[in-house]
């Protein structure tokens, strides 16, 4: 028996972590909207949260994208060593 393709019909294609995207851009957009990044000059500068932040808005979720960096970045100012030498604490968010 020979494996049959599989058919998905997606809402959306988030292409987060290719910045070249030009052949497989016009290959794509006739199945879904396509969100990448347009920057390319500056795309190996992008952080998490610039990925995050992109991605939440195509999805029209930028408020818990906001939640998730703010919640994040509370977790990472607690876990900073408070003197200068001290051994660092446990990351409480991965």
């Amino acid at each position: 028996m020979s494996p049959r393709p599989v058919v998905a019909s997606p809402d959306i294609i988030l292409g987060m972590n290719t910045w070249e995207m030009d052949a497989d851009y016009a290959k794509l957009q006739p199945i879904a909207p396509v969100v990448t990044f347009t920057d390319k000059a500056h795309a190996d500068t992008l952080t998490w949260q610039d990925r995050l932040k992109t991605a939440a808005k195509a999805l029209g979720v930028s408020a818990e994208a906001d939640e998730v960096i703010a919640a994040n970045e509370k977790c990472r100012v607690a876990s900073d060593p408070p003197v200068s030498g001290a051994r660092r604490a446990p990351r409480c968010c991965g």
